[in-house]
């Protein structure tokens, strides 16, 4: 009976997991990456799972389709997302991939670069929970302290992505933000290269009364990359306290081997608005720690913006024929990079 409910549960979040198929990522070089989870169909005979991943790279006017190799057996694959190096000119790809009719489920990530698929990396394979709103940021450089007794700080030129995502459990009693890194090695996940862990864990003071608050936008962790890329800043809420968060994270090398992330947290003003859209939001942040999330709703680009200490009423910039959806949100950006 248990594993019933809790696969009519996991049923029911997943409407909400399964609309975050489509992620896009235009790099610095103009090529435009697209990744979709869509539907297996009877003409896709070599194909075993329930939703694969498509890979679109636009190029000037050069369009090209692939199917993206580790998602075409088991289950269902779903919530891509995107990050791109472009000193190698490597794409990074993080999604889900649900097995057993959804009870259990893995996160999965590959790279791709000239053509060819990396290998595939499972972590954080799990029983029953749910995990959405998948994000990923990229660092280039990791600070070696280890160099004559941590007396001299080295940087290192390597690639670390960081991972988040929300994750259910307990057939929906308990929800928190987790976070990844990986340490990537010529494309690939290194050896002992994946470190995982509850973003409440970067948190200086873990205390508070358990209030179980059900503020939509707490589940939407953000992840943000630094302009010196050494760092990601990363603001996620806590259900448990009604509290928002950000902590900036960045790789470090103890024991003159093992890659950990160290976090410095400061607390963001608990947003004033209790409901938010489930799916399809989105967010942009400053070095002023400036954020705004938003998400588009008919006619209009909806958002909330967190400055100078305190978050905003829900705001609408109205779409017309002279202002589409991408402009909004163009705007939208510079208005928050603008302090």
């Amino acid at each position: 009976m248990k594993r019933i409910v809790l696969a009519l549960v996991f049923a029911a979040l997943s409407l909400t997991a399964v609309a975050d198929e489509r992620e896009l990522l235009l790099a610095g070089d103009g090529k435009l990456f697209t990744v979709e989870s869509v539907f297996n169909d009877s003409t896709q005979k070599a194909i075993t799972s329930n939703r694969y991943l498509t890979l679109t790279v636009q190029d000037g006017d050069k369009t090209s389709t692939q199917i993206v190799p580790a998602s075409t057996t088991t289950g269902s694959h779903v919530n891509p997302a995107l990050a791109y190096d472009a000193d190698s000119k490597t794409l990074f790809v993080f999604w889900e991939a649900a097995r057993n009719g959804g009870l259990a489920s893995d996160l999965l990530f590959c790279s791709y670069q000239d053509g060819k698929w990396g290998q595939v990396t499972a972590l954080d394979t799990v029983d029953y929970d749910l995990r959405v709103n998948l994000s990923i940021a990229l660092t280039r450089k990791t600070e070696d302290t280890t160099v004559n007794g941590g007396q001299k700080k080295v940087i290192l030129n390597e690639i670390n992505v960081h991972a988040v995502w929300w994750q259910v459990g307990g057939g929906g009693a308990m929800e928190w933000a987790r976070y990844a890194m990986l340490t990537i090695d010529k494309g690939n996940v290194a050896k002992d290269g994946i470190q995982v862990m509850n973003l409440r864990d970067f948190l200086i003071d873990d205390a508070g009364p358990d209030t179980r608050a059900t503020r939509e936008i707490f589940r939407h962790p953000a992840i943000f990359e630094s302009a010196a890329h050494d760092t990601v800043d990363v603001v996620f809420g806590d259900p448990r306290n009604d509290k928002m968060h950000r902590v900036t994270i960045q790789p470090t090398v103890q024991a003159g081997r093992i890659r950990i992330p160290i976090g410095k947290h400061r607390d963001v003003a608990t947003p004033t608005v209790t409901t938010f859209a489930a799916e399809g939001v989105g967010s942009v942040s400053s070095g002023a720690d400036n954020i705004a999330y938003y998400y588009t709703d008919k006619d209009s680009v909806k958002y909330i913006l967190y400055k100078d200490g305190a978050w905003s009423p829900v705001r609408s910039i109205a779409l017309s024929d002279k202002l589409s959806n991408e402009t909004a949100v163009s705007a939208l950006r510079r208005m928050v990079s603008s302090d």
